[in-house]
């Protein structure tokens, strides 16, 4: 009597289901091999644990945030980018998916104030500043003059309609030389004519007797004629090749940068004059420049400079920090050294040298290690002549302190700074700091080692 009574109550309670639900009834959904068992076992899916519901689509930015799979990183880079960058070097306060945020550009105090000063004293027609810190790639300090006017918040760094790049070019030839890992290209480039003109006779070396100078001479003293013959004998491919790598001919990050934008022919004059940036039509922004300078005097890489260095949300105070870039690789690790010895001699005895040398004294070059490439080009849609200094410095003693620069300057009837010397007057400025912050440091643990001597 028993077992049909609980029969009885199993076939109202399928048939209840059945009825109350228009899709699968919760026995039908459950497993197969559960629905056999026993009256207790068959009942078991009735409880909400048994048949957990599928979560919703996750809309809000907390849920977004976990640090899940590639998760965080998505989140972070847009984030990161949606920063307006309105008040620099204040935070800004920004919308990203309906809720509030805001960024934390931590900028160096010192560094922001020394470009202000030196933008009001030298009065520049045009320039633009920007600094980094050499290993991260944050953005330190930054500042801008344009009409008289000085700001922190970059516009003219986004590079607009873009900006001639001149011998930064030769970074680019450089770097597509020692890849290619032909002694003969390197170490004995024919050399006729002057360094810096570049016209079709000093191209023609058949039947003459002509001097040979390295890849690093070249470089260092910025050879147009150098570099000219350096691009015709690799030909237009490796060259574009090491222009994909370094970012050339594509969005960058933020969106609102300008396409730095290069052209190598086939053959020809066209072709020398694209190898040692002998024309205007090769064009970079500042932004992008700081970029391949932070990875000429690190790692080899080209990866997005962050300006921010957290995003708080500000509904739940959560901090979200920038997300990690490994960035694309543009020069070998290998070959990194070499041209890093480029740089260095650039500044040692090539174009740089008078604007390091008449600021910086013999006691601070010994302690740090700095390079860069120096780049200059009258402009065409812009009237003036562009002086570019884009490198890097950092401490001997302490390789991971370090920073990198890009300067770019527009001269009109005349010039009272030199981009180089600007860069050299800025290092003095953080090496300075950096020394008295080490003393004060130092002064401290001899002050605590007494403290616990006489305790």
């Amino acid at each position: 009597m028993g077992l049909l009574c609980i029969a009885a109550a199993l076939l109202a309670l399928k048939k209840f289901s059945g009825h109350a639900h228009a899709g699968p009834s919760l026995i039908q959904a459950a497993d197969p091999a559960k629905d056999t068992r026993t009256g207790k076992a068959a009942i078991a899916p009735t409880k909400p644990e048994a048949l957990p519901a599928p979560a919703p689509p996750q809309k809000d930015m907390t849920a977004a945030i976990q640090p899940i799979g590639t998760g965080p990183i998505l989140v972070s880079a847009a984030l990161e980018w949606q920063a307006p960058m309105r008040n620099y070097p204040r935070p800004d306060t920004f919308s990203y998916q309906g809720n509030a945020m805001e960024a934390d550009y931590a900028p160096d105090s010192l560094l922001n104030a020394r470009i202000n000063v030196y933008l009001q004293r030298y009065r520049p027609e045009t320039g633009v500043i920007m600094i980094a810190d050499l290993r991260s790639g944050h953005v330190l300090a930054m500042g801008e003059r344009q009409d008289s006017l000085i700001t922190a918040t970059p516009k003219l760094a986004y590079g607009g309609g873009g900006f001639p790049a001149a011998s930064l070019i030769k970074i680019l030839t450089a770097t597509a030389a020692l890849e290619c890992k032909a002694k003969e290209l390197t170490d004995s480039i024919p050399q006729l004519g002057g360094y810096h003109t570049l016209y079709k006779r000093q191209l023609k070396t058949e039947g003459r007797h002509y001097p040979k100078i390295t890849l690093e001479e070249a470089f260092s003293k910025s050879v147009n004629p150098a570099f000219g013959m350096l691009g015709l004998s690799m030909g237009p491919g490796a060259l574009r090749s090491t222009a994909a790598h370094m970012g050339f001919n594509q969005a960058l990050l933020p969106s609102c940068v300008a396409k730095s934008h290069i052209e190598f022919p086939d053959s020809g004059f066209p072709l020398a004059e694209a190898s040692c940036g002998f024309t205007a039509k090769t064009t970079i922004s500042p932004w992008h420049a700081l970029e391949i300078a932070r990875g000429a005097g690190d790692d080899g890489r080209l990866r997005a400079c962050p300006f921010s260095q957290t995003i708080l949300e500000l509904a739940t105070g959560k901090h979200i920090p920038p997300a990690p870039d490994t960035g694309c690789r543009f020069v070998s690790a290998e070959n990194l050294p070499r041209l890093q010895g480029f740089m260095q001699a650039t500044v040692r005895t090539g174009t740089a040298r008078k604007g390091f040398h008449s600021v910086l004294k013999a006691a601070h070059l010994e302690k740090i290690e700095a390079g860069g490439k120096t780049g200059s080009l009258d402009g065409e849609e812009t009237r003036g002549r562009f002086d570019w200094f884009i490198g890097y410095v950092k401490l001997k003693e302490e390789p991971s302190q370090g920073l990198a620069f890009s300067i770019m300057l527009v001269h009109r009837e005349y010039s009272s700074i030199h981009a180089s010397q600007l860069a050299a007057l800025l290092i003095r400025d953080w090496l300075l700091a950096h020394e008295k912050a080490a003393r004060i440091r130092a002064q401290k643990q001899r002050s605590a080692v007494v403290a616990y001597r006489a305790a």
